[in-house]
């Protein structure tokens, strides 16, 4: 293990005459298949790394060669398969199959809180084709994540939006609604998931040249505004022990 990690990383910082190359793919696809099983996930993921990018270098990415890679992602422990997508070190997104195996990576149950934010920037890159056939399952997604991390939800549903995939954007949206239920412990929350279909079912309206439906959910959409404001100024000091709704902010 440590001499193919040792050597790994070697050509990972090297930069190969032309006339090495050809051995150098041939000798980390060795490493590659040695360790196709996933027992050592760590240098898998850097085997990986090192055998595609050399094959960029030499324009052999293949679509058969991105099947093989992202077959063995899957191999892969969560942490370091998003480290690999994080880094984009596979350039897979236009691969058969990386879009299914970044939504089943998200609600992976292994898979840690943090790398949310990084497994849905890599999903609203994907091919909107992609989103489109995957809508269902982005909609699950997004609500298994909400059960850590309630605004999750609502950054899946901004996916599928920007797709202009709207018959899953809305599902997605109502859910969130229903999710909330009708406690005053979760008002506030439901509140925003309220203006969040709204906002939904307005650019669906949009896009599809229906004004009647414009109207409509747009005076919606004021309204909610309008009790989100003074749902905010009633409870300013004192709010329920499950109110916060938003993404806790990263400011100072």
């Amino acid at each position: 293990m440590v001499v193919h990690r040792a050597a790994l990383s070697a050509l990972q910082e090297a930069d190969l005459p032309d006339q090495f190359l050809d051995d150098a793919i041939r000798r980390v696809s060795y490493v590659v298949r040695a360790h196709s099983d996933g027992d050592r996930s760590d240098v898998l993921a850097l085997a990986l790394e090192v055998w595609l990018g050399l094959l960029r270098h030499t324009n052999r990415v293949t679509p058969a060669v991105q099947t093989v890679a992202v077959k063995l992602l899957r191999k892969l422990q969560p942490y370091d398969a998003k480290d690999f997508i994080r880094h984009g070190w596979g350039g897979l997104r236009e691969a058969t199959g990386y879009a299914d195996f970044v939504v089943d990576l998200l609600e992976h149950p292994g898979t840690f809180d943090t790398s949310y934010d990084d497994l849905i920037e890599e999903l609203g890159a994907i091919p909107s084709v992609e989103i489109q056939r995957l809508g269902k399952r982005i909609v699950e997604a997004g609500m298994t994540i909400s059960s850590r991390e309630p605004w999750r939800s609502g950054e899946c549903l901004q996916v599928l939006a920007e797709a202009k995939v709207w018959d899953a954007a809305k599902e997605l949206a109502h859910r969130r609604v229903e999710a909330c239920g009708n406690t005053r412990d979760f008002h506030s929350r439901r509140l925003d998931a309220e203006l969040g279909e709204a906002i939904v079912k307005l650019e669906s309206a949009a896009a599809e040249g229906v004004v009647d439906d414009v109207v409509r959910h747009a005076g919606r959409a004021r309204e909610l505004q309008h009790e989100i404001a003074r749902d905010e100024e009633d409870n300013k000091d004192v709010r329920g022990l499950f109110a916060p709704t938003r993404r806790p902010s990263t400011d100072g």
